[in-house]
């Protein structure tokens, strides 16, 4: 039987409001967005008051002593979200998960050290429509996303459960939810979900686990199974002040702070043997039989002549005395280091002389000392004081377990930690809280952190008495890299509702910095709702009258620029403020090279940024990059230099964290698939130049790779309203002038190489009822493919002459030789070869019932690639019928060109990456 009190009242309202608050990606939401909605909804002003007065069986209580932090997740327990009003169906839900998922592992292979179980799998097991639940249709395993902008004939910023029947978007809220209850439920050892589809998720079976769950009744029966079994774990969330009993014990003890929890009854026997259990090992060994023998002097000073002896071993130096003590803490190469505090090396030298000069010097010259030890119990002391010197001597930092770096995967909610001089038994302390290992190698330790809440901890890897330093660690939540987050940069922007700006509506407008899909955005929402510069803010829309379409200006001398065709009030939910940013993790990007002798590839030290809330990558300038063999590969100036075959890692140490490439030099053969280049925001498009290779992204920037490797800015690309959402596809004209397709833009953008980029055109699309949806260049002259299947010249002074017309939406036009290849994209995608001189005859180059999913040509010495969006793949054109695959599992590729030598580069837009076939 539970012993908490029931939740009545004020606190059911409570644990529902934030039951209710669980979003639609299955995050618990923040102590801020609790607070507002509280005093708001419920009038409660003490929100800290509110959810510490609610039982923790029913609520969580914070990770730290003070109370709740504002980004910190307000989570409940199982038996609060059975008190929530629809809860127990959703446990209900869980326990036939549960036990679908348990008789998975009973029929799975006894072979099989671990299975992973998806939603995908369950849903198919309940005969629901997995096809529509899990429909895709942007590439990267999301559904369709809200429109920014909507057209004049659709609703304003539709959500994605606008776009899906009702009963698909329920059974995805069903998912969603599941995963948040399954989550708490002891029974996995490692999870994840993808991030624009939360209800798309697995997780891997911990087998002996599951078990317990196979015959599970109804929810009630698994409320009682997840009763607190382990009295440490269940210890670790109880409230200060509150007293606990220890089986077999009837004595109770106030839990005030103090390391031991727990008071056990004294020894009351007196027993030597007991006594000497508190002793070091070895200080028992040497001093233990002396003891038993009364023979105290002797055993003091056999415990200080060890410490001395360990000094001498760890130095290697035989000198004696205070000699020995300053060479082991201060004057050796390498001196034995147990902080980084300024003092503390002289700190240790007075605190091990002392002892050694007076309780072994002394002793060692005398036949009676100067303090005599005359009773057991002061010599169980001394030799405990001997004890406690040797335990500082394995907190040194060259032989205990130390934390080279780690990375938390916050969809997982796991810390996975590299680590060195760690064993099997190698404890992990997060804040002194028992780390829960779900995984070891050689070299890694993994942790579940689902109940650790973000932000800063402390972290510290004790193997008996080796104990590394206390280490910062940071938490993202969900705030990972690929987490969207949402900023107010600027309040109080006059909203109108004509060209004119005579009618100014009474919303105003807001400023977002809006991080969607690793893409940094400006948007301008109009809103009724009060905010705060800095504040991050949950995306969503309130119900209410149209305001029809909205201009906006944010300075009087600016033109107004029309934002919504349509719309309603944004009314995000402040959720946390910033804090100042620090450094979380950093990586060497790419994680894996292949290489050729005499090859200088770009290597790119990224760090990944947060505030407490949001997270961002940024370049590191000038990063700490060493080889382990630079014969093989050196690193000089953001370049790496491939000298010689072999393998080595290259090593980036930065902010105290770490990270790793593996490179291999050798003769790879044709056809090797490998990374060139990796960490980039969604890459749009890639252009090759004499100067190097050009990449567009969703960002506003375009950057080149140099022959020599080198990876900088080529031009910064003019913001365009509303979205202000960088490039879409490039191409590059014979000297070197870029065409460029900007993001929700209709206009073609010209940068003039003559001018080093600086300067640039407009091409406006000679249809005013399409959309420019390819370019390509003839000499000077600008070729254009539109969304009505209209091929246009443009010339270079602005005279446009349309060439001819094609069935279907034009999505990509590549020059070859003589004629140009034309996509066109809808399902299925088809390939067209039109003859510059003739240009109305058009010839069928793929089967009559085209290839789904083609998102790119490629011309490559005369050879035709093709892209395959969703397949990953790199095809081949033989002949028509012929399509061979030359590269596989790629990640949404989506440009395909070739360089000098016949190498072929690929950009794949949703890994935010290039990588090469070699020629």
């Amino acid at each position: 039987m539970r012993s908490a009190s029931e939740p009545v009242g004020r606190d059911v309202e409570v644990l529902e409001l934030v039951y209710g608050l669980v979003d639609a990606a299955g995050k618990w939401p923040t102590y801020r967005a609790v607070d507002l909605r509280l005093d708001r909804d419920l009038g409660i002003a003490d929100t800290q008051a509110a959810l510490l007065g609610v039982s923790a069986a029913y609520l969580r209580r914070p990770w730290q002593s003070h109370g709740f932090n504002d980004a910190d997740e307000v989570r409940l327990t199982l038996p609060g979200i059975a008190k929530c009003e629809g809860g127990l169906g959703d446990l209900e839900f869980a326990v036939r998960y549960l036990k679908w998922a348990a008789s998975m592992e009973q029929s799975s292979s006894v072979d099989a050290a671990s299975l992973v179980v998806s939603s995908r799998q369950f849903v198919e097991c309940l005969e629901w429509n997995a096809d529509q639940i899990f429909e895709t249709r942007d590439g990267d395993g999301s559904t369709a996303e809200p429109r920014t902008v909507p057209d004049e004939a659709s609703d304003p910023e539709p959500s994605t459960a606008d776009l899906i029947a009702p009963d698909i978007a329920e059974q995805r809220v069903r998912l969603v939810r599941l995963r948040v209850a399954t989550e708490m439920i002891d029974f996995w050892s490692g999870a994840g979900h993808q991030p624009k589809a939360p209800w798309d998720w697995n997780y891997t079976i911990n087998r002996q686990r599951i078990r317990v769950y196979r015959e599970l009744r109804d929810a009630i029966h698994l409320l009682d199974l997840e009763e607190p079994k382990d009295p440490a774990r269940a210890e670790a969330t109880r409230p200060a002040g509150e007293t606990i009993e220890v089986p077999g014990h009837a004595d109770q003890v106030s839990r005030a702070g103090d390391a031991d929890l727990v008071r056990r009854p004294a020894d009351r026997d007196g027993s030597i043997e007991v006594l000497l259990t508190v002793l070091r090992p070895e200080i028992a060994n040497v001093s233990g039989d002396l003891v038993h023998a009364r023979l105290y002097d002797e055993a003091i000073f056999a415990a200080y002549r060890h410490v001395e002896a360990a000094l001498q071993k760890r130095t290697g130096n035989p000198s004696i005395g205070d000699a020995l003590v300053k060479i082991a803490f201060l004057e050796s190469a390498h001196p034995i280091k147990v902080s980084d505090r300024a003092g503390d090396s002289e700190r240790l030298v007075q605190l091990f002389s002392g002892p050694i000069g007076l309780f072994k010097g002394d002793r060692s010259h005398k036949d009676t000392p100067a303090l005599p030890c005359r009773s057991r119990n002061e010599c169980i002391r001394q030799l405990a004081h001997a004890s406690s010197l040797l335990d500082l001597l394995d907190r040194d930092r060259a032989i205990a377990p130390a934390l080279r770096g780690y990375d938390h995967d916050p969809n997982g909610r796991t810390l996975k930690l590299w680590v060195e001089r760690a064993t099997p038994t190698t404890e992990v302390l997060l804040d002194s809280h028992p780390g829960r290992v779900v995984g070891r190698t050689s070299g890694t330790i993994t942790l579940n952190v689902f109940d650790v809440p973000p932000g800063e901890h402390l972290l510290a890897l004790v193997d008996g008495t080796r104990q590394g330093p206390e280490r910062p660690v940071w938490l993202l939540g969900d705030s990972g890299p690929d987490a969207s987050w949402y900023r107010v940069e600027k309040i109080d922007i006059p909203l109108y509702g004509d060209a004119d700006g005579v009618h100014e509506l009474p919303a105003r407008g807001v400023r977002l910095a809006v991080m969607e899909s690793r893409i940094l955005q400006q948007r301008v929402v109009p809103t009724a709702e009060t905010y705060q510069v800095g504040d991050y803010v949950s995306w969503a829309w309130g119900g209410g009258q149209n305001l029809g379409p909205v201009w906006a200006r944010e300075h009087p001398d600016d033109p107004l620029i029309q934002i919504f065709n349509s719309t309603m009030l944004f009314s995000g939910i402040p959720e946390a403020p910033a804090h100042a940013a620090r450094t979380v993790r950093v990586s060497l990007q790419p994680e894996r090279l292949r290489l050729r002798v005499g090859e200088k590839v770009p290597l790119r030290a990224i760090r990944q940024v947060t505030d407490g809330t949001a997270a961002w990558s940024e370049l590191l300038d000038s990063p700490n990059v060493e080889s382990d063999d630079e014969k093989i590969a050196a690193f000089s100036g953001g370049v790496l230099f491939a000298k010689q075959p072999g393998s080595t890692t290259v090593r980036l140490v930065a902010d105290d964290l770490y990270a790793e490439t593996a490179v291999h030099v050798a003769s790879h053969p044709r056809g090797t698939l490998t990374d060139w280049i990796t960490g980039l925001p969604t890459v749009a498009g890639l252009a090759m130049t004499d100067a190097g290779l050009v990449i567009s992204t969703r960002e506003n920037a375009l950057w080149r790779i140099r022959k020599n490797g080198k990876f900088d800015v080529v031009a910064g690309l003019p913001l365009q309203p509303p979205t202000f959402g960088g490039s879409d596809n490039i191409a590059a004209s014979p000297n070197g002038d870029l065409a460029i397709r900007l993001n929700g833009h209709r206009d073609v953008l010209v940068l003039h190489a003559s001018a080093d980029y600086t300067t640039s055109r407009w091409v406006s699309p000679p249809e005013s009822d399409s959309a420019i949806m390819a370019c390509a260049w003839e000499g000077d002259t600008l070729v254009l493919g539109h969304s009505s299947g209209a091929i246009w010249q443009v010339k270079a002074d602005g005279n446009p002459v349309q060439l001819t017309c094609v069935d279907g939406p034009i999505t990509h036009i590549v020059k070859a030789n003589d004629a140009w290849l034309v996509l066109t994209g809808g399902e299925p995608s088809h390939l067209w070869r039109i003859e510059q001189a003739t240009p109305d005859q058009q010839t069928r180059l793929l089967p009559e019932t085209g290839v789904p999913d083609l998102a790119a040509i490629g011309f490559v010495n005369d050879v035709i690639y093709l892209a395959e969006f969703h397949g990953g793949r790199i095809l081949r054109l033989d002949d028509p019928d012929t399509l061979t695959p030359i590269a596989e599992g790629l990640n949404n590729p989506n440009v395909v060109v070739g360089g000098p030598d016949g190498t072929i580069y690929i950009a794949e837009f949703g890994r935010g990456a290039v990588r090469r076939i070699l020629v």
